[in-house]
């Protein structure tokens, strides 16, 4: 192995360093804390698409990065000028080109007689690393056959909202009806189909849904922000009986399926575990009632036939 010289060979060095900017898609950077100017290396300018060598204003740069991430770059700057600390961030840009990408600053600060005058670092290009773990999460979060939430998903989204006093009206629970005997009498890849359409259907009917999830093999979860009152969301509930009682066209067939909804409102002082208990409470007394229908936790009466709504 060739060792090279520093005192020898700078081209080498810098031509080594180029090279490794490219493969890595990093850049270094400076920033005098009194004046602002900055100093970047080839890689930083190629991460933003700003010309190489052209002259560099922080102010325009730091317009460059999304709202979220440019608050998030100037509270942590104020307090490593403040302390004399370095700190890293991922940050979300958009480039000069108008392309979008996920940057890794890291930051490190140069004090001369113990006060802050420079702070310095690298710049690294990390949007195919977020784009992975996006994927990852998404995987993780999202039910493989119907593309909906997953059950742990949806949990955590429904502990959100019951932290939001104003933030959550009722949670829904929808079961297919004799899921086991359409998976028996035609087989489980119609089985799926019913799944599918189950779930686009309450896709459209629950667009403005805070969540909606697959939380068992045919029982699917709502979380409703708003309306608040209790006729509108037995009229919502009424509709997806409905609309979820046509029949599924599978092949050269038209399935025939209906589902039954169980409707917990909420009134503020309900757990995670008391919600669900109510839910499922009402979907039970929907079916014992013979199924295809809507039922709310606490009234006796059949929510369908409190509004005709097309």
């Amino acid at each position: 192995m060739t060792v090279i010289d520093p005192a020898q060979d700078w081209t080498s060095l810098s031509r080594l360093y180029a090279g490794a900017e490219t493969l890595l898609k990093f850049g270094g950077f400076e920033c005098e804390i009194a004046t602002d100017r900055i100093t970047w290396t080839p890689g930083a300018y190629d991460l933003f698409d700003v010309a190489r060598g052209s002259h560099v204003e922080r102010r325009r740069i730091v317009d460059l990065y999304e709202e979220t991430s440019r608050a998030s770059l100037e509270l942590l700057r104020a307090e490593a000028v403040r302390s004399g600390t370095g700190f890293s961030l991922d940050a979300q840009i958009k480039t000069t080109s108008g392309e979008r990408r996920w940057m890794r600053l890291q930051t490190a600060v140069a004090l001369a007689d113990g006060r802050p005058i420079r702070l310095f670092g690298t710049k690294q290009d990390i949007t195919r690393e977020k784009q992975a773990w996006d994927r990852l999460r998404l995987r993780a979060e999202r039910d493989a056959l119907t593309g909906l939430a997953n059950r742990d998903a949806f949990e955590h989204r429904l502990r959100g909202a019951l932290a939001d006093s104003e933030g959550l009206a009722a949670l829904l629970i929808v079961d297919v009806d004799h899921f086991k005997s359409i998976n028996d009498r035609f087989g489980h890849a119609v089985g799926d189909a019913v799944l599918v359409e189950t779930a686009q259907r309450l896709s459209r009917l629950f667009a403005d849904a805070l969540a909606i999830a697959r939380i068992g093999g045919d029982e699917f979860a709502v979380l409703l922000s708003r309306p608040r009152d209790r006729d509108r969301i037995a009229a919502l509930g009424a509709r997806a009986v409905r609309r979820l009682k046509r029949p599924v066209p599978v092949k050269a067939q038209q399935v025939a399926i209906s589902a039954s909804v169980g409707v917990a409102l909420v009134d503020g002082a309900q757990t995670r575990d008391g919600l669900f208990a109510d839910a499922d409470a009402a979907l039970y007394a929907a079916k014992a009632a013979g199924r295809a229908a809507c039922r709310i936790a606490g009234c006796d009466e059949d929510a369908a036939p409190s509004l005709r709504l097309a």
